[in-house]
């Protein structure tokens, strides 16, 4: 007598198709979901680096806005004493500076960003702002260098004998006279930098608070 084998059934057929296809549907949504945890995860990392860098440019920034304040009143008024004494023609040692500290520049962060490819993590419109400000950064640097420069070699050896900075005449010698007026024009360039930090410091912010 034959028996009727009940696995090889049409019913068995299906429940054994309908079960693979539960367990295909679970390791696919298991793969997807994973998909998404590592998505999520590398985003998330993304945005937290993003964020540091942001901070640091921030903090860098700030550093030197700080500095800069402090120093800003005492170079203006000290530029507008002299040369009102110049007025009045008594004959003064030319000013140099004698910055220490806060006020001189720092751009450590910033050459991170370049030399570590955090460039990539900036969006195009922040980049250009930054990049616009840290060139006008290396121009400001460079102008204090010329004139630290100048000041070592032909203010500080002769600053004894003020006379020595005078023609026949009574007034500045040329060459003094065009270092003066490359100091002034520095002090502008160091107040359009404050303005500009104080600028970028709020766009910073608003970046890192969107985040």
């Amino acid at each position: 007598m034959l028996h009727k084998n009940r696995s090889s059934g049409p019913d068995s057929r299906y429940s054994f198709a309908a079960r693979l296809g539960l367990e295909l549907v679970i390791v696919f949504a298991g793969v997807y979901l994973a998909f998404l945890f590592n998505e999520y995860t590398s985003n998330r990392e993304v945005q937290e680096r993003k964020i540091q860098l942001l901070e640091g440019l921030n903090n860098e920034i700030d550093y030197f806005l700080g500095g800069a304040r402090r120093r800003q009143p005492d170079m203006k008024a000290g530029l507008e004493q002299w040369q009102e004494k110049l007025l009045q023609g008594e004959k003064q040692v030319p000013l140099y500076f004698t910055m220490r500290g806060r006020a001189l520049p720092t751009r450590s962060m910033w050459q991170v960003v370049l030399y570590f490819d955090g460039i990539d993590l900036l969006d195009v419109q922040t980049m250009f702002e930054l990049s616009k400000y840290y060139n006008a950064f290396d121009i400001m640097l460079e102008k204090y260098d010329k004139l630290i420069c100048f000041a070592e070699d032909e203010i500080i050896p002769y600053e004894n004998n003020p006379g020595f900075f005078y023609g026949s005449n009574g007034a500045l010698l040329p060459k003094y006279e065009a270092y003066i007026e490359r100091y002034s024009d520095f002090i502008v360039l160091f107040d359009v930098m404050i303005e500009d930090s104080e600028a970028l410091i709020e766009r910073l912010k608003i970046e890192i608070n969107r985040l």
